[in-house]
């Protein structure tokens, strides 16, 4: 068998790069992008070297505490005292795009950087052998210390100023990224902690699966935000689900007009990931979720059911397709890895195949065996083959029979205590795995960050300890409606734990995040975010899984909506109040904010969101028995008439429900087209506008009433008027 072999560290080499790829970001993009977080560290080994603490730049020191980055350093040694870098910081650094992002961070802080290879200054970024680094290393002591490790980096802080070196470009990257969270603004310039760092990652693999098909595509600028940012957090693999969004040569209606990704624009952020050492790696489903390809009659006869989401297995005009998508995403993407999906294929052995499914091995042995082809398509490209790990989990006997340069990508995105049972099945038979957690936001107003954190945490962990080739962190809009910005918490915290390898203590991450996300002091953010969790946690104490969107859409009096809205009702004072103080922490603490800040719209919209669920849950029942109440004494002209200004007349329950309902809209239009194509915006603001004429009808209905009741002093039945009770 000839196995791809998956390089360690992975370096990608593009050689159509053009003149403008290699040019720094624009000013725009520098602001749109940032940095790093705090969490754990451990005690520095000792290394048997001496570190100068006298400080020759500004003779001043300070205790500081361990550095506070995302991820967190391997091993930190302060010598106690404070560097002061004077503006303009020189920095000397032979990669443009590194030398460019400390001057943007001193830029932030109110200083200079002047950039020169060669030329010296107290700030050097350079590999180990270089001449400059290796003097530089021999004078603080350091010269044995700069760690073997890929990916790895040492940091010295000192009499000399501020030294960067490793044993690879993707080593220096990091350190400059790291530098860059340990700056503090001090006047003239900015102040670091003097010591040593040297950091490294426990895990080759660190991912990120975004969901393109499902919600809002991407602009092409939005992908390279996610691409940047996710570098900056030392993640190395971003991993694009495409599904339905590349109109191949060979079925060009698989694409929706207007949503397309083009061969050109694919390959111009292949480019700009290398260059921030991230692996781009396609991601399409070559099994299951194809039900925009067979939806067509075209196509519908490469399904196993006509018109439904899974290919048939067998069918040579199948592996035909599948070919010609190899050809042309192989040609795109230089990454060794290749993701085909094979998740979910729920149509197996219902259409075409369903003999087969009832012989010897049944369902998984199709399964298997069309995946297993599928890896041999791919291995002819010079491409290892991932697929999604759920199928042969339910079929273990299967798992012998998939070849052993295949990597499964077993996922579970439930907090519990049963990982092992996602990872031991595969490494028994050799086979390699990357574990994927989730940051738990789809279908939801804002992710249930308490779920992926401690998923997160403790996946990666029970990976590292059985050998994963390292995490791809996933992220899914299966309802269409979730924005992706809401996800960054998660994200960070995923970075956090794939580089230790190990499950992040949670307050330690809390409290670097607003520093290390938003460039503010303190925990205010964070804490918001605590506090949308607790939406979530309440919602649970009601019986159900989550604050879910389709709560929020729900007709209160009318099918499912009363029985949710009854379990939810003692819960709603707490939501709301959850969110409520969410969205004060927001509001009072964003202009302290000076990186992400776009990131806080969506986060605010998130605490509204919330809010309006509360709220809902709440007028629905207070207009439910106001409206009792005035029959119940509809003789009463003044007793009714108070009942129906709060019910009807501003300002009252319905108006607010009403105004809340076109305010979300707006907000939501906004923030959709600031990131994304307009493609599936109208259904979801078809959501909004239903939301708008179900309260302006009832609006009717009530004021029809009430003018009844002036006449004949009686009120119809609240079954009537569909005000039955939530």
């Amino acid at each position: 068998m000839n196995i791809v072999n998956l390089p360690s560290p992975v370096r990608l080499q593009y050689r159509e790069t053009a003149a403008s790829e290699l040019a720094v970001l624009s000013r725009a993009d520098r602001q749109a992008r940032r940095l790093p977080f705090a969490g754990q560290t451990s005690s520095l080994r000792v290394w048997g070297m001496a570190l100068a603490v006298a400080c020759a730049i500004t003779g001043t020191f300070i205790a500081r505490a361990d550095p506070r980055v995302v991820p967190p350093v391997k091993e930190w040694r302060e010598n106690g005292g404070q560097v002061v870098l004077k503006s303009p910081v020189r920095i000397d650094a032979a990669d443009r795009l590194t030398a460019q992002l400390l001057a943007d961070e001193l830029e932030l802080h109110g200083a200079q950087g002047l950039l020169g290879k060669g030329k010296g200054g107290p700030i050097l970024v350079g590999l180990a052998g270089e001449r400059t680094v290796a003097g530089e290393l021999a004078a603080a002591g350091l010269s044995n210390a700069v760690p073997q490790q890929p990916e790895s980096y040492l940091i010295s802080i000192g009499p000399r100023g501020a030294l960067v070196t490793a044993r690879d470009e993707t080593g220096l990257f990091y350190g400059a990224q790291t530098l860059r969270q340990l700056m503090r603004p001090v006047a003239g310039g900015v102040s670091l902690a003097g010591g040593v760092i040297r950091d490294w990652p426990e895990m080759g693999l660190r991912g990120l699966s975004v969901d393109l098909s499902l919600s809002a595509v991407p602009t092409e600028e939005h992908l390279r935000q996610i691409i940047n940012t996710c570098a900056e957090y030392k993640l190395n693999l971003v991993s694009l689900y495409l599904e339905n969004l590349v109109a191949f040569p060979s079925t060009p209606l698989l694409a929706p007009k207007g949503a397309e990704l083009g061969p050109d624009e694919l390959r111009r952020l292949v480019v700009f990931a290398a260059q921030r050492h991230v692996m781009l790696m396609p991601q399409q489903q070559t099994f299951g979720h194809l039900h925009y390809l067979l939806r067509q009659e075209l196509y519908a006869h490469l399904a196993e059911v006509p018109h439904n989401s899974t290919l048939a297995a067998g069918d040579p005009a199948v592996y035909q397709w599948i070919e010609g998508v190899a050809d042309e995403l192989t040609a795109i993407f230089p990454a060794p890895l290749f993701h085909a999906g094979g998740d979910e294929t729920w149509d197996l052995g219902k259409g075409v195949n369903h003999e087969a499914a009832l012989a010897d091995g049944g369902v998984g042995k199709l399964w298997a065996a069309h995946m297993s082809r599928v890896a041999g398509i791919l291995r002819g490209h010079g491409r290892r083959t991932l697929f999604w790990g759920d199928i042969p989990l339910k079929t273990p006997a299967i798992i012998p029979q998939l070849p052993r340069d295949m990597i499964a990508a077993t996922w579970t995105y439930e907090p519990d205590d049963h990982f092992a049972d996602y990872i031991t099945p595969y490494r028994k038979v050799g086979l390699d795995v990357l574990v994927c957690p989730s940051v738990n936001n789809w279908s939801k107003p804002a992710p249930d960050f308490d779920k992926a954190v401690t998923n997160t945490g403790r996946f990666v962990a029970e990976g590292k300890r059985q050998g994963a080739l390292g995490m791809l962190n996933t992220v899914w809009f299966d309802d269409g409606e979730s924005l992706f910005d809401m996800v960054w918490y998660p994200v960070l915290y995923s970075a956090a734990a794939s580089w230790q390898g190990a499950n992040v203590e949670r307050d330690a991450f809390d409290a670097a995040y607003d520093w290390a996300f938003h460039r503010a002091e303190g925990g205010a953010m964070a804490a918001a975010i605590r506090k949308l969790g607790e939406v979530h946690q309440a919602a649970r104490r009601a019986g159900l899984t989550d604050a879910a969107d389709e709560y929020v859409w729900l007709n209160p009096y009318k099918g499912r909506g009363p029985g949710i809205y009854a379990k939810l009702a003692p819960q709603a004072p707490a939501m709301r109040r959850a969110a409520e103080e969410a969205l004060t922490l927001i509001l009072r603490n964003r202009a302290r904010c000076r990186l992400h800040t776009n990131e806080l719209d969506f986060l605010e919209f998130a605490a509204r969101r919330m809010d309006w669920l509360g709220m809902k849950v709440e007028f629905a029942g207070e207009i439910a028995a106001k409206y009792r109440d005035a029959r119940a004494h509809a003789s009463e002209s003044e007793r009714v008439n108070y009942a129906f200004m709060n019910l009807i007349f501003l300002p009252s329950r319905i108006s607010d429900l009403r105004d809340a309902a076109g305010e979300l809209k707006q907000e939501y239009r906004r923030l959709w087209l600031s990131t994304s194509q307009p493609y599936l915006l109208n259904g979801m603001l078809a959501l909004y506008d239903r939301e708008l004429l179900y309260w302006l009808d009832m609006k009717e209905r009530l004021a029809d009433a009430q003018a009844s009741c002036h006449k004949n002093h009686t009120l119809p039945d609240p079954a009537t008027l569909g005000l039955s009770e939530p």
